[in-house]
């Protein structure tokens, strides 16, 4: 079922079975919940709305690029309407296609989560004192938060839910900036997980509903406070 609702003078909300579109009166193209805030669809590498998924395999789908950097199972994990993946914490993680981000801080990634419950990253590249990005609501263990996009920040207090974001040198919770800036590091990153860090990372015991990666560009302030807002209401 599809439900739309109408704000007059302002925008078009279309709540269906893969999330919320948000177009503009008069007929104007609607805008999936990952461009919002006007990101340019090929910024975007690869966009996943788990909790609205038709099945298990339906949530691997890009949805900026269907059949390009479709995700697919290290271990699968469990998925269900209205949770969206399941990671258990100790085997569990989806690998995105043949991702190779660059390490000079263009990489945006954002992810929607709920049970957080241990150390393990909501994916990523690599891990260590190596460059990387990675998001963890739960760092020290349990006792804060950590974002990295070639080096790394943490901040005391953890997040059991919430959402996530690294975008350039600069880290947000629930759409609000962090202090920053993140700080450099050289080095040549890996591929791109979801789960875990694609190289030796922790795997995170959470749902995660929705999640986006983005490169050339850094998400601005505000494109990442519209998608983290679209994100919270799928």
């Amino acid at each position: 079922m599809t439900i739309t609702i109408i704000r007059p003078g302002t925008r078009i909300l279309t709540v269906g079975s893969r999330g919320v579109r948000i177009s503009q009166p008069g007929g104007a193209a609607a805008i999936p919940w990952y461009l919002s805030g006007g990101i340019p669809a090929a910024n975007c590498v690869a966009a996943y709305n788990a909790k609205s998924a038709a099945s298990l395999a339906d949530s691997y789908v890009n949805l900026n690029a269907p059949g390009v950097n479709n995700a697919a199972p290290g271990v699968a994990p469990t998925w269900a309407t209205g949770t969206g993946w399941t990671f258990n914490g100790s085997t569990q993680w989806l690998i995105v296609g043949s991702v190779v981000p660059t390490n000079n801080q263009t990489w945006s990634y954002i992810v929607r989560f709920s049970g957080a419950s241990n150390t393990g990253s909501l994916g990523g590249t690599g891990t260590g004192s190596n460059p990387y990005i990675s998001l963890q609501p739960f760092r020290g263990p349990g006792t804060g938060r950590s974002y990295s996009n070639g080096g790394e920040l943490v901040f005391a207090g953890a997040y059991a839910s919430g959402i996530m974001a690294v975008a350039g040198n600069a880290c947000y919770i629930n759409g609000a900036p962090e202090p920053g800036p993140i700080p450099t590091t050289a080095g040549v990153l890996p591929g791109f997980g979801i789960g875990r860090t694609h190289i030796g990372g922790t795997y995170i015991a959470a749902n995660i509903q929705a999640c986006a990666i983005y490169q050339t560009m850094p998400l601005s302030a505000a494109q990442v406070l519209a998608v983290s807002t679209a994100m919270a209401a799928l």
